[in-house]
C-alpha cells in the first residue's frame, strides 16, 4: 500500500508519509461535522507546515481526502500529532439569515459564497422553503434545518460532503456504491445492539408558534401500548413552519410513526475500501444475528478508515431501516 501525506505550505509541498509514525485515521460522518484525517509525524526539521496549510492524503495513487491543518501538538520525543478537517468545519460559523421562499440547495450555495467555500455539485433540492429566520445559528444548523424540512415534505434524503476540496450535495439515491459486505466475504467483526435507551420514543408532543393574541398550541401522538410496555418516552419539539391544526396531528402521527420503535444499531469492521464514505449506501449480508437477518442495502452513518502499515481496515456505523 503507498501512503502519501502531502503538506502545502505556501509553494513548498512536503510528503509527510515519509516520516509518519502509527496509524492514520480518516473519519467521516454522515451529518453533524466535518471529515477528520488524523496523524503522528517525527519532527525532521525538512517537513515545515502550520495551521491553515492544506493537507492531501493518496492511497494508491488515489485521492482520498483534503482538508486544512487546524491543530498541531508535539510531545518530549518531538512526534506532532496532527489534527485536519475538510471545509465542512468552516460550516461551524455562526451568522443570521432570513431566507424566503428558497431550496435547501440555494441555501448551501449561497452560505458557501458569503464564506467563501469551494462548491462542486449541488442537486437541487426541488422543495422551496417558506420565509423563515435565523438568528446567531452555526451555518451547519441553517442547512441541516432546511435539509430536514425538505426530508419531511418529499421524503427525499441528501448527503452534504466534502468532495476533494468542494463542498457537494447528493441525494442518498446517488450515493450507492457497488459493495457487499457480507460474514463470508468482506466483513471482520460486527457488533449489532437493540435499544430503547436512545431514538425510541412511544409519544410525540410537538408545539407551534401562536399568532398574537393567541395562546401555544400543542399536538400529541402516543402508542397506549407501547407506553404500558415500555413507559413514557416522549420526544418534544417546536415547529417553525406555519401549519394549519390538522397538518400539525398529521405531523405527530408520522413522527411517532417513525420513532415508536426499538431502535437497532449494526456496526461494521471490515477490510478497506477506499471508495468508502459516510453517506454511501452499500449492500450488507449478515444472516442471522440475534433477532433478524440483514440481507438489504443500509446506509453509512458514520466511516472510519485505519491506515497501520501495509493494512487498511474500516469500522462502519449503519443506518436504515434494520426492522
Amino acid at each position: 500500500m503507498n501512503i502519501e501525506l502531502f503538506l502545502a505550505n505556501g509553494d513548498r509541498v512536503f510528503d509527510a508519509g515519509k516520516v509518519c509514525v502509527g496509524d492514520i485515521v480518516l473519519a467521516s460522518s454522515r451529518s453533524g461535522g466535518p471529515a477528520s484525517l488524523r496523524f503522528n509525524i517525527v519532527r525532521d526539521g525538512i517537513v515545515d507546515f502550520v495551521e491553515g496549510n492544506r493537507v492531501v492524503l493518496k492511497v494508491d495513487g488515489v485521492s482520498l481526502f483534503s482538508g486544512i491543518v487546524f491543530t498541531k501538538s508535539r510531545d518530549k520525543n518531538q512526534i506532532i500529532s496532527v489534527v485536519v478537517y475538510d471545509q465542512i468545519r468552516y460550516l461551524r460559523n455562526r451568522d443570521s439569515y432570513v431566507f424566503c421562499n428558497i431550496t435547501a440547495s440555494q441555501i448551501v450555495r449561497m452560505i458557501a459564497n458569503d464564506f467563501r467555500l469551494e462548491v462542486g455539485e449541488i442537486e437541487d433540492t426541488g422543495y422551496v422553503i417558506p420565509a423563515r429566520s435565523c438568528n446567531n445559528k452555526t451555518l451547519m444548523d441553517m442547512i441541516y434545518t432546511g435539509l430536514d424540512m425538505t426530508f419531511r415534505h418529499t421524503g427525499r434524503m441528501f448527503v452534504l460532503f466534502d468532495d476533494l476540496g468542494r463542498l457537494s450535495l447528493k441525494s442518498v439515491e446517488n450515493m450507492s456504491l457497488p459493495l457487499v459486505l457480507a460474514s463470508k466475504g468482506g466483513l471482520i467483526d460486527y457488533n449489532y445492539e437493540t435499544s430503547i435507551d436512545r431514538g425510541a420514543f412511544n409519544r410525540v408532543k410537538l408545539s407551534i408558534n401562536p399568532g398574537r393574541n393567541q395562546l401555544m398550541r400543542y399536538f400529541t401522538a402516543n402508542d397506549e401500548a407501547r407506553v404500558r410496555e415500555w413507559g413514557v418516552l416522549q420526544y418534544t419539539e417546536h415547529i417553525t413552519e406555519d401549519y394549519n391544526d390538522a397538518q400539525m396531528q398529521n405531523l405527530a402521527q408520522t413522527m411517532l410513526l417513525n420513532k415508536n420503535k426499538v431502535a437497532r444499531t449494526l456496526n461494521l469492521e471490515a477490510f478497506g475500501d477506499v471508495r468508502v464514505k459516510a453517506g454511501n449506501c452499500i449492500y450488507v449480508h449478515i444472516p442471522n444475528i440475534g433477532d433478524l437477518d440483514v440481507n438489504r442495502l443500509l446506509m453509512i452513518n458514520r466511516c472510519t478508515h485505519i491506515f497501520r502499515n501495509d493494512e487498511h481496515i474500516m469500522r462502519l456505523e449503519m443506518e436504515g431501516d434494520l426492522d
